[in-house]
């Protein structure tokens, strides 16, 4: 199943899955823009990986116990163990999802689990709940830059 999810009432920001509906659009403008040196373009990055980094929230304490609901991380775990399990899951799928739509991408994106993280707002169980803690789900990724003349 995929992360790229729509928002649900009262969320705030944009959804998941317009954030990868732009995302594929993008690519796909530029590939068209820039036909005349894509080809170096996927070499250069098949020479310099794409790292899509999948991140969980801080929902209760680091120690607590948890079997989770996501079945590819439930064991007998921690909230962090389960939480870098469902990171990764997370930063798998999105590759995943990626390559469905551009297949010449497979192979340059690699997923990593980033684990647990309130970095991107602040908010985790000591000061939010767990409904406000959203934005720390998240997949993120960065391309390198590519200079031409063309």
């Amino acid at each position: 199943s995929s992360y790229w999810r729509e928002l649900k009432p009262g969320e705030e920001g944009e959804s998941g899955k317009n954030q990868f509906d732009e995302f594929i659009a993008e690519y796909n403008r530029l590939k068209a823009e820039y036909a005349d040196v894509w080809d170096k373009y996927i070499e250069f990055l098949k020479n310099n990986k794409v790292t899509i980094y999948g991140y969980a929230s801080i929902d209760r304490p680091p120690t607590d116990n948890i079997i989770g609901r996501y079945p590819g991380c439930q064991s007998n775990k921690n909230i962090k163990d389960y939480n870098q399990c469902l990171s990764e899951k997370r930063a798998q799928q999105a590759v995943k999802d990626i390559v469905a739509k551009i297949p010449e991408l497979d192979g340059i994106l690699v997923p990593v689990g980033g684990g647990q993280t309130d970095k991107f707002d602040g908010k985790n169980y000591t000061n939010a709940t767990s409904s406000e803690t959203y934005q720390n789900r998240r997949i993120y990724g960065v391309f390198p830059k590519y200079e031409t003349t063309r």
